[in-house]
């Protein structure tokens, strides 16, 4: 058991270290583009270089996801006698991995195909985004309860209560852009922007927020996961060792005196 506890908190770590390229690549990407898209006149060396950025952070970022999906595989490792804590770890990994490949075949779709032979459909590719988009969201809320799930395992309920808190805050942060959005599209269509549009935009504020701080506070619960699960497989090595010590002992015939 102590070995399978040590190769969940390797994927952990490793999933931890997939959270932080992503978005260290997603962040830098879009300041990127927001440069790029501000300085149209700049020269064309200026461009070629904020270009290559944006694709390198780009790149960086899809590695992130990659080795997300990779920690949280070998998160698998749970041992069996937790079939609860297994169960969620299994069900994370095949929405989060069927969004993001849906996701990324749908963008290689649109891109090679979408603009040539779908000009009039657009709703194809939206359906697409959407269905790509649920799977996320569900393998998302699946392994922040597999992360709450596996601290309660491993007698952490500091860490228990953060992934409780973070998923908290990821509702929240999901269902104020969705307000925004709709109050936006509900100004747009009564042609009342004037009270829609700030109001929109204050709840988009609140949204990034939130955001920010999910983010914050799901980087804490991976990393003090990681450390507690760590300590308990460690804790428990040390029991087995001192059982087995035990065994060993009691074999051992007493001599006579």
């Amino acid at each position: 058991m102590t070995d399978a506890f040590h190769a969940v908190a390797r994927g952990l770590r490793v999933a931890h270290a997939g959270y932080l390229l992503t978005c260290w690549g997603a962040t830098s990407a879009g300041i990127l583009i927001w440069i790029i898209s501000n300085t149209y006149y700049s020269p064309d060396y200026m461009r070629l270089v904020l270009w290559s950025g944006f694709w390198l952070n780009v790149s960086i970022g899809v590695g992130g996801v990659v080795t997300g999906i990779v920690g949280r595989v070998r998160c698998l490792r749970t041992p069996p006698e937790f079939p609860a804590v297994r169960g969620r770890a299994i069900a994370a990994v095949v929405l989060e991995g069927s969004g993001w490949l849906s996701g990324f075949a749908g963008a290689g779709v649109g891109i090679a195909m979408g603009y040539r032979y779908l000009p009039q459909e657009p709703w194809v590719l939206l359906i697409g985004g959407i269905f790509s988009t649920l799977l996320l969201l569900g393998g998302r809320i699946l392994f922040l309860r597999f992360l709450r799930v596996l601290a309660r395992v491993v007698e952490d309920n500091t860490t228990a209560r953060r992934a409780d808190y973070s998923l908290a805050l990821f509702l929240a942060d999901w269902g104020a852009g969705l307000l925004g959005a709709g109050i936006a599209a509900a100004g747009s269509a009564l042609s009342s922007y004037q009270l829609s549009t700030p109001l929109a935009f204050f709840v988009w504020i609140l949204t990034g927020m939130s955001g920010l701080a999910g983010l914050v506070l799901y980087d804490r619960v991976l990393g003090g996961l990681t450390k507690s699960v760590r300590a308990f497989a460690d804790d428990h090595r040390d029991d087995e060792e001192e059982r087995y010590r035990s065994r060993e002992d009691d074999d051992v015939p007493e001599r006579a005196g």
